[in-house]
């Protein structure tokens, strides 16, 4: 460990700060170590190993890192992205193309701009119009964690032309989708932050803390996590990943404390399927406040706000991995991402005026002490489960509340 860390510092030093910060490895060896380091101006990079944690700085912050005694050198970076990576617009195009290669399936979805003006653009694949599940699978929110895109663009590219039935299936009532670059602006800089520099990952609106490290001057101040926030409120998302880079494990809610949420031994389970598909080398599963604690966090907000049972996957410790390397990861996570689409308990419903017929916004609260799901608009919802029965209690302003139990 201290000859790769002896290279990190040697051939660091001449590269150009990401985003305007100091990226360096830190060590932090207990939860004595962490709490002296949460309360420094740093934010965690994503990147653990032996105890090293990997951390950007502002000015100013190594001298804070001195003065509380903690060990730190700095790290090595990439300047740009190997050539195996899609560019903004290079990522646009074959998105495009899947949409125009498969037009049954696959349907082009503008959500919205960067700051920079870059397109955000995601795609739907389904063969209905009105889905009963619907998921969402997102990468780079990080724009320097690029193989996050690529194992996105990866999974939609398998879903768009398999013929497996149970994935025709699936899209015959289901519909996912894929948005490869959440930030495209980061991405162009290959840059951690967006235009403005601040952490999108950081950026949403459950638990969203000033104090966390460029997380913006408000929640939701940024046009791409507004994007986000736009297209979740009107799809009601059952479960999702938010893909990152620069470790190999996947996370479940909640990241801004260890206290487990109602959902956790459901969570917990759908992370075991994952890992038990998965054949990369070191890949495990984590609470995410266990592995490192955020707060403004992708997945929080989705599971908090909308009730989404909502992942962070990491998919290889080098965030750019080189072509070779790539390869390995995209045979690695493809299969399990495909796989985590077919879960076999899942209730979905759609709550509806008892006069009209007509669907109406709703909140189904499922199992003694679950966690709340929002409907969508149409009155639509569906969410994974952990077994075949399930009890629902449905509220809505204006309307008496109701109770069943489904079978699964």
């Amino acid at each position: 460990m201290g000859i790769w860390l002896h290279f990190l510092l040697s051939t660091a030093l001449a590269a150009p700060a990401p985003g305007g910060v100091e990226e360096v490895w830190v060590k932090a060896t207990d939860s004595a170590d962490r709490a002296v380091l949460a309360a420094l101006p740093l934010g965690f990079a994503e990147g653990m190993v032996d105890g090293w944690l990997k951390m950007h700085a502002e000015p100013g912050g190594l001298v804070a890192l001195d003065r509380a005694g903690l060990r730190w050198v700095h790290a090595a970076r990439t300047l740009l992205p190997p050539a195996a990576y899609h560019s903004p617009e290079e990522m646009v195009t074959a998105l495009e193309e899947l949409a125009a290669n498969h037009p049954d399936r696959v349907q082009i979805i503008d959500l919205g701009w960067s700051e920079e003006g870059r397109p955000i653009v995601g795609l739907r694949i389904s063969k209905t119009s009105t889905p009963t599940s619907q998921w969402r699978i997102a990468g780079a929110h990080h724009g320097d964690e690029t193989s996050s895109a690529e194992v996105t663009l990866s999974a939609a590219t398998e879903l768009a032309s398999s013929s497996d039935p149970l994935l025709d299936e699936l899209l015959e009532e289901g519909a996912v989708w894929f948005i490869p670059h959440i930030n495209p602006d980061g991405v162009a800089a290959m840059s951690r932050y967006n235009a403005n520099n601040v952490d999108l990952n950081r950026n949403y609106g459950y638990e969203w803390s000033p104090t966390e490290f460029r997380s913006g001057s408000s929640a939701f101040s940024e046009p791409e996590t507004r994007n986000l926030r736009a297209l979740s409120a009107w799809i009601p998302f059952g479960s999702g990943l938010s893909l990152h880079s620069g470790a190999t494990n996947l996370g479940w809610v909640w990241n801004f404390t260890t206290d487990p949420s109602p959902d956790a031994f459901l969570a917990e389970a759908l992370a075991e399927a994952y890992e038990e598909g998965c054949d990369q080398g070191g890949f495990y599963i984590t609470n995410g406040a266990e592995w490192y604690i955020t707060y403004g966090d992708t997945t929080d907000w989705a599971y908090g706000r909308h009730g989404t049972l909502d992942y962070t996957l990491e998919v290889s410790f080098q965030k750019s991995p080189v072509a070779s390397q790539l390869e390995a990861v995209l045979a690695a996570h493809t299969p399990p991402v495909l796989q985590f689409l077919q879960w076999p308990w899942q209730v979905r419903g759609r709550v509806v005026d008892a006069g009209t017929g007509q669907g109406i916004p709703a909140v189904v609260t499922m199992g003694e002490g679950g966690w709340p799901v929002q409907t969508g608009p149409s009155g639509r919802f569906a969410r994974p489960t952990g077994s075949e029965d399930v009890s629902l209690v449905i509220t809505a302003p204006g309307y008496t509340s109701h109770s069943l139990v489904v079978d699964t």
